[in-house]
């Protein structure tokens, strides 16, 4: 039959795109509480929609949650409800919904033809290194530097997290932690989940040498674990130490190093870094040690 092609693909979810899709998105976020209100990334499993979907066809039961919205489109959820009905009645293989700000009409699939970089995610935080840090030299030289060490820690948050620490970098000292976790919570990134942008927002927040408050833990309460956050801190006070090893920030380690030894971690320079920066690094030092303490404990 013509539905064919949908009841035959296998391994595929089902991408919602446009501001129709994005509004339920909105809605079953304020129904359950989810508290990072980022469309793009989002997922509902469907074991959740089932009922979730019924619900929108009673626009009078969703109206509480409609807020932010022109009354009009109330009237156009029950329709949009029925045809992701109808996609995941036609294929049981379908397990998640996800939720797009992009796709063909924006043009980001055509804008990729030509190039050999194919993560999305990637190339996006490359361009915003250029546009608002201190260039990709630096960046990943920075990323090099410290994954020399920390092999075992997820790669895109450790590199993604290289590209992103510093693009609040002209904002004063007093608000560029905050900056740095709104800003990069809320980015169009494509081909990243709710996870790994809330992993990104609170280890670029720790870089900053602040301690999380209520405001962060409310965010992300919901979506990392105390060991996640743990990880987080872990990546964000490693590259706070690049930044005292390379002040000038021109990606130039050659004359320093990290190590572990016995599962602690020490660095290798030269006497005239280590009198210049000696008791900013070796508080640093400590720290990512006390960190790496913990995760071990919690491991054990």
């Amino acid at each position: 039959s013509e539905y064919d092609w949908i009841k035959n693909s296998e391994g595929l979810d089902i991408i919602a795109n446009g501001g129709g899709m994005r509004s339920i998105a909105m809605l079953n976020m304020k129904k359950t509480g989810y508290t990072v209100q980022v469309p793009q990334g989002y997922e509902i499993e469907k074991s959740h929609l089932t009922r979730f979907l019924d619900e929108l066809f009673n626009v009078d039961s969703i109206a509480p949650y409609f807020t932010g919205y022109d009354d009009k489109f109330k009237t156009a959820i029950p329709y949009r409800a029925a045809l992701l009905k109808a996609l995941f009645g036609i294929n049981d293989g379908f397990n998640k919904l996800k939720f797009s700000n992009f796709g063909l009409r924006e043009g980001v699939l055509f804008s990729q033809i030509e190039t050999t970089d194919y993560n999305l995610a990637e190339k996006y935080a490359k361009d915003i290194a250029l546009e608002k840090g201190f260039g990709l030299e630096y960046a990943l030289s920075s990323y090099s530097f410290v994954s020399e060490v920390f092999k075992n820690i997820e790669h895109e948050l450790l590199y993604l997290t290289s590209l992103l620490k510093d693009i609040s970098w002209r904002i004063h000292k007093q608000y560029r932690a905050d900056s740095l976790f709104d800003e990069i919570l809320h980015l169009d990134f494509v081909g990243i989940n709710h996870d790994l942008r809330a992993k990104l927002a609170v280890a670029c927040y720790f870089t900053q040498e602040r301690e999380l408050g209520q405001r962060h833990y409310s965010i992300i309460k919901k979506i990392l674990s105390k060991e996640d956050i743990l990880v987080c801190k872990l990546v964000g006070q490693a590259y706070k130490l690049t930044e005292l090893i390379n002040p000038a920030r021109d990606g130039d380690f050659s004359d320093s190093s990290l190590f572990m030894r016995n599962g602690v971690v020490d660095l290798k320079t030269t006497d005239k870094i280590k009198d210049i920066i000696n008791l900013g690094v070796q508080k640093r030092l400590t720290e990512l040690n006390s960190i790496l303490n913990e995760l071990n404990e919690k491991e054990a």
